[in-house]
C-alpha cells in the first residue's frame, strides 16, 4: 500500500482517538456526579449501575459546563428582581380588596 495512504489513515485514527478520549472529571464535576448518583439510586433503586453512572456522569459535566458558561446569571438574576422589588414596595398599599376584585374599576397597576 502507499504510504501517504497509511500515513493518512494513522492521522484520522488519532484524531478519532482524540475526540473520543473522554477527560477526567474536575472535583466539582465528580462531586456532582456522586450527588446524581445517590438521588438516582433513591429515585430508581433497580436501575443498573452503569446506567446510573452513565447518566449522573453526563448530568454532571453539563451542570459543570453551564455553569462556566455563565457565573454570573443568577446574581445578575438576583439583583434584577431584588431591584425591581425594591422600586414596586408599597407602590400598591393603598388599594383595597375590594377595589381590587371590582371588574369596573381599573387595577392600581392600570392606573396612568
Amino acid at each position: 500500500m502507499n504510504d501517504k495512504f497509511l500515513e493518512s489513515v494513522m492521522q484520522l485514527i488519532k484524531e478519532v482517538d482524540e475526540i473520543l478520549a473522554e477527560k477526567k472529571l474536575t472535583k466539582a464535576e465528580y462531586s456532582k456526579k456522586k450527588e446524581i448518583a445517590k438521588a438516582l439510586e433513591k429515585d430508581e433503586p433497580n436501575m443498573p449501575d452503569d446506567k446510573k453512572y452513565a447518566i449522573a456522569t453526563a448530568t454532571a459535566k453539563r451542570v459543570a459546563e453551564q455553569d462556566e458558561q455563565s457565573p454570573d446569571l443568577n446574581r445578575e438574576l438576583e439583583n434584577y428582581f431584588t431591584r425591581e422589588d425594591d422600586e414596586e414596595e408599597g407602590r400598591f398599599d393603598d388599594a383595597s380588596t375590594e377595589d381590587l376584585l371590582n371588574p369596573d374599576i381599573p387595577a392600581p397597576w392600570e392606573k396612568k
